[in-house]
């Protein structure tokens, strides 16, 4: 299963194809796990939701980002400059071009650190990650 989102493909997998593999992985080799492996095992998962979730986080924000700056150009292109819409949680108001592109500045500065945020929580997230997935002493 692939989703695509600004641009990006996460592949999934569902929880019964995660399950199949590590019965299959159980069953073929006998391998023992042991307590520490587990506890490796399930950090690695929580971890890796999270960074799912970051991502997923990371590219909405990007897309209001975006539409954030079709925002501002219709500003820049409107007839009207004392007469623009702008929505505000559920509700309409109107304003002028200057107290528009203000409230979108502000709000696309906002945006942009959080999107700064988020990519240092991935970042973070990855290189954690890459502690479970390297190859355990045993293996060698």
């Amino acid at each position: 299963y692939q989703r695509r989102v600004h641009g990006d493909t996460f592949n999934y997998l569902n929880f019964f194809q995660i399950l199949a593999m590590a019965q299959k992985v159980v069953t073929n080799n006998d391998v023992e796990v042991t307590k520490q492996d587990q506890d490796n095992i399930n950090k690695f998962s929580k971890l890796n939701a999270l960074l799912y979730e970051k991502r997923m986080e990371l590219a909405e924000k990007r897309e209001v980002l975006e539409q954030l700056q079709d925002a501002l150009t219709e500003i820049d292109l409107a007839d009207d400059e004392n007469n623009i819409r702008v929505r505000l949680a559920d509700c309409f108001f109107r304003t002028n071009a200057d107290n528009s592109r203000e409230i979108v500045e502000e709000r696309t500065k906002a945006l942009t650190e959080d999107v700064a945020q988020i990519t240092a929580v991935i970042q973070n997230t990855q290189e954690s990650c890459l502690l479970y997935t390297s190859p355990s002493p045993r293996d060698s």
